[in-house]
């Protein structure tokens, strides 16, 4: 209920291209792994309590009835003598590297295979606009063409015209629908 004329701007959608990725270096993966490097790390940590501890101190101290500065060092070795409780730690550090080695796989097999279902569904629906740009679109404008000129010969009467635009406009709405379902498939890759 504007007095001013106002205008429908025409925007064509634009077709997103895809970008070819390596699941090998997705963010997911890469968590996955370096989460798998960190149990690794932790297993070697308690390894390493097994072994022996060297120590080696330098002490300076001034003694305050010489008068004098004296230096020392001193030299130790700390051997565990009990192995049990490390043991165990030990062994769950293996189970937590193992578990986390087994979710970094699993984690790229899904990610590979969900990749894989994301390009075939791509390639469905590029059939689909690839129907449309072939004859879908020359398609539609005959319809309506055909409708026009029969509606004003008086071939068809009003009802059959509304319809053969109806038909026409829903060609060209499944072709903005398959495009935007496109777009969504390749920003979901």
């Amino acid at each position: 209920q504007l007095e001013e004329p106002f205008k429908i701007a025409k925007n064509k959608l634009p077709k997103i291209n895809v970008e070819e990725i390596e699941v090998s270096t997705h963010l997911i993966q890469q968590y996955y792994v370096e989460n798998s490097s960190y149990f690794k790390a932790k297993k070697s940590a308690e390894t390493q309590q097994l072994l022996p501890d060297l120590q080696f101190n330098y002490f300076n101290r001034k003694a305050l009835a010489l008068n004098s500065s004296v230096n020392s060092f001193q030299a130790g070795i700390a051997v565990p003598l009990f192995f049990f409780g490390n043991s165990a730690k030990i062994s769950a550090a293996k189970i937590e590297e193992d578990l986390a080695n087994e979710v970094a796989f699993d984690r790229e097999l899904k990610l590979k295979n969900n990749y894989q279902k994301l390009l075939q569904k791509l390639e469905r629906s590029e059939a689909e606009l690839a129907y449309y740009l072939e004859s879908g679109k020359q398609l539609a404008n005959e319809i309506l063409k055909t409708a026009t000129k029969s509606y004003k010969n008086g071939e068809i009467d009003f009802f059959q015209y509304i319809q053969s635009i109806e038909t026409s406009n829903q060609i060209n709405i499944n072709y903005l629908q398959n495009l935007n379902s496109y777009n969504k498939i390749v920003l979901e890759i």
